[in-house]
């Protein structure tokens, strides 16, 4: 079960988010409202894109 999910279930498997969580947390809500204004250099470098593994024959 990922740890999302514990923080919303109740009873046994309930886990309250940790401060390391929570910072994460903002700091992906930063990127996500500021994508637009984060320069293409430094977001290449947060968020690099994946490899493609596809060969065009």
């Amino acid at each position: 079960m990922s740890t999302v999910r514990r923080w919303f279930k109740r009873g046994k498997s309930y886990r309250r988010p940790t401060p390391t969580d929570l910072r994460h947390l903002a700091q992906m809500d930063f990127l996500l409202e500021h994508f637009e204004h984060i320069p293409a250099d430094l977001l290449t470098s947060l968020c690099p894109p994946k490899p493609s593994n596809s060969k065009v024959e």
